[in-house]
């Protein structure tokens, strides 16, 4: 907040300075974002508006906490995944940011700390997504485990039962999934390069899984 500083004219002609207060708008929180080229205004590849130009954001340090802001600023929910390399297709502008570090914390992109603007050393097939919840918590379950609170984890997006990618799973996000399921806290998040397989029968590399807590 900043003062302004403004005369006011007394009945007595004598003029006198006041400060009146005046609310200043940050120019970080006007950093507009959108996720386009996915399955609604939730989903989809990361593109900033600066200089009047839709560009993307390079993956290099494209994490959960990033794509948290990315959901929360558009009122998306929570963030689910935070795909890189491309996933929703290869944008067409510039590749306006090279180097994003939030922690997950903040209200806006704009807040966090930024690498300098159109300086990159990447190609569109390194283009970073988002994939948020929406306005309601998504479904989620977890299958192929000893009971149900245990197994791959296993996201309903448009009527699909989906699995979640490992690389960015860890207890944190094993607690959020424990507690809307009600099972409890996590007592771990095993993901690595092993196969496992679905309900479906079909052999998926690398699943997030969670193991039964004791209730």
């Amino acid at each position: 907040v900043t003062a302004q500083v403004c005369p006011q004219v007394h009945p007595h002609g004598d003029a006198q300075v006041e400060p009146q207060v005046e609310p200043q708008v940050d120019g970080r929180d006007r950093l507009k974002v959108r996720l386009v080229n996915g399955s609604s205004r939730c989903v989809g590849r990361v593109e900033v508006l600066h200089r009047n130009r839709w560009g993307s954001v390079c993956d290099d340090t494209w994490d959960m906490a990033d794509a948290q802001v990315i959901c929360r600023s558009l009122g998306c929910g929570s963030a689910l995944a935070a795909p890189g390399h491309a996933h929703f297709g290869q944008g067409a502008g510039p590749i306006w940011l090279d180097g994003t570090h939030c922690t997950g914390e903040e209200p806006t992109l704009g807040r966090c700390r930024l690498h300098t603007w159109g300086q990159h050393d990447c190609g569109h097939g390194e283009d970073a997504g988002a994939v948020c919840s929406g306005a309601d918590p998504p479904q989620v379950r977890l299958r192929g485990g000893a009971g149900p609170c245990s197994g791959q984890v296993q996201v309903l997006l448009n009527r699909t039962w989906l699995q979640v990618c490992g690389l960015t799973w860890g207890l944190p996000e094993a607690q959020v999934l424990c507690r809307q399921l009600g099972c409890g806290p996590a007592l771990s998040a095993p993901a690595g390069p092993h196969l496992q397989q679905t309900h479906l029968g079909e052999p998926h590399l690398g699943e997030p899984h969670l193991a039964q807590p004791h209730l």
